[in-house]
């Protein structure tokens, strides 16, 4: 006789075999992640300025906002590192995709893979419904993008 899965029955391999993650664990993932952040904020800084032929498109806003994730980045690693008690996850992960999709409609879309920063964060944080959750998200957000303003549309033009 064919037994049939049942969603309670196989949700356990979506969640990490529902092992039990530790504090310091958590907090080893939030310090990656964190040290990701900062490296993807820097050379993102670094390719707005360097890419010339764009660099006249970007207003000081750009600049001010894409060095404010900068900074931002850099304080939640020194947190992370130095701090008595780590941020919580669901806030930088909320944050996270906040300052994509400012970044992303304020450069008018070059930077929409920006979107699989927070894909990965929320597969170390968490797991498989969760990181569909947030894929789910991002093409909702991206498609706003698109319709309501210069968005992606462009950039995702020139890939074609």
């Amino acid at each position: 006789m064919r037994r049939r899965l049942r969603w309670p029955d196989s949700y356990r391999y979506l969640t990490r075999l529902n092992a039990p993650t530790s504090e310091a664990d958590n907090l080893r993932t939030e310090r990656a992640l964190g040290l990701s952040r900062v490296m993807l904020a820097v050379l993102m800084l670094l390719a707005i300025y360097v890419d010339s032929r764009r660099a006249a498109s970007f207003t000081p806003l750009v600049y001010l906002t894409v060095g404010a994730w900068v900074l931002y980045s850099g304080v939640i690693v020194i947190w992370l590192y130095y701090g008595e008690n780590s941020p919580p996850s669901r806030a930088l992960h909320l944050f996270d995709i906040l300052w994509i999709i400012l970044i992303t409609w304020l450069t008018q879309g070059p930077f929409f893979t920006l979107f699989t920063f927070s894909l990965v964060a929320a597969g170390f944080r968490w797991g498989l419904p969760e990181t569909m959750g947030t894929a789910a998200i991002n093409v909702v957000i991206l498609n706003i993008e698109a319709f309501f303003g210069k968005g992606t549309t462009g950039a995702f033009q020139d890939l074609l």
